[in-house]
């Protein structure tokens, strides 16, 4: 991928070629010479994940550093001050480049340094802890069961209704969510953490929800199973990212929030960013043979 040095003011539309679903072409003129601009429109990390896994992720690697950063510091900001937001998930995350618009730096540059900006949206579960938590955690309440399955902690499932201890059991669910947010972004091919074993559960007939699926994997403490298509990059260009995922999806006591920001932020040792590179690839849970996966990802893909 060419990125050229040049500013917005600097692209002149002359016509709209086509349109799609996630966005259009344009016949446009810059320095003097006539380009064919795609455009790509997403308003969501989910969107952003679908279009980019469309071109194999290919010039967009860099991308999921920077959602996974905004990400948790915008999750790091709500725990510092006892807020839990309880339906983190890539539809609730906003991304955008308006920032291109403002600011004065070419585009080139801000390709490289800040492609993106997300944002957490959709507070409607979240909850505050001088005023919804407080009930929440001092009530028998099954109420913690909230936001999308895929995405909830293990011991939300287990929970019994008996009281939450304190606001930090609240916090460590959020951080799982983080885990699988961070999964998703490792996995843009996938549509959601444990589809490859949801694909399995139906391949060999079980028609159980979502939920009982999840229960028994998480009885047996398993994590979702990563995709091969992105095996390569995800040892190279996102070698960070699986970091603080295995930091994160944890069974036991997951790290504070800010604990993650400060690694994620923190300049690699080595040039290029692939610091303990040998121990992330023991650590990743590959799918054994992309036959099998490919079969079973097809069964689910509608």
């Amino acid at each position: 991928m060419v990125c050229l040095s040049v500013s917005p003011s600097d692209v002149k539309r002359l016509k709209t070629i086509g349109r799609g679903s996630y966005g259009h072409i344009s016949l446009c003129q810059m320095q003097g010479k006539d380009y064919v601009l795609k455009e790509l429109i997403v308003d969501d990390a989910d969107n952003l994940l679908k279009v980019i896994d469309n071109y194999d992720c290919e010039g967009f690697e860099h991308l999921h550093q920077f959602v996974a950063t905004d990400v948790c510091s915008g999750l790091s900001y709500l725990h510092d001050n006892n807020i839990v937001h309880r339906d983190l998930k890539p539809e609730n995350i906003l991304v955008s480049n308006q920032h291109y618009c403002k600011d004065n730096k070419d585009i080139s540059t801000l390709w490289l340094n800040k492609p993106v900006v997300a944002k957490l949206t959709d507070f409607g579960e979240s909850r505050a802890k001088l005023i919804q938590t407080a009930n929440l955690v001092h009530t028998r309440t099954n109420n913690v069961f909230r936001g999308t399955p895929v995405f909830m902690a293990s011991e939300i499932f287990f929970h019994d209704g008996t009281k939450l201890r304190d606001l930090q059991d609240l916090k460590q669910m959020d951080i799982w969510s983080y885990s699988m947010i961070l999964f998703t972004l490792l996995n843009p091919d996938l549509k959601y953490p444990y589809h490859f074993e949801y694909c399995k559960e139906i391949e060999s007939g079980n028609d159980r929800p979502a939920t009982e699926v999840l229960k028994v994997l998480f009885g047996r403490r398993e994590l979702p199973c990563n995709s091969t298509k992105y095996q390569k990059t995800r040892i190279t260009h996102w070698s960070k990212i699986v970091e603080a995922y295995n930091r994160c999806a944890t069974f036991g006591i997951r790290p504070e929030m800010r604990t993650i920001f400060s690694f994620l932020t923190k300049k690699p040792e080595n040039r290029d960013g692939s610091r303990n590179l040998f121990t992330e690839l023991n650590d990743l849970n590959e799918v054994d043979g992309a036959e099998e996966f490919e079969n079973a990802k097809n069964i689910h893909s509608k």
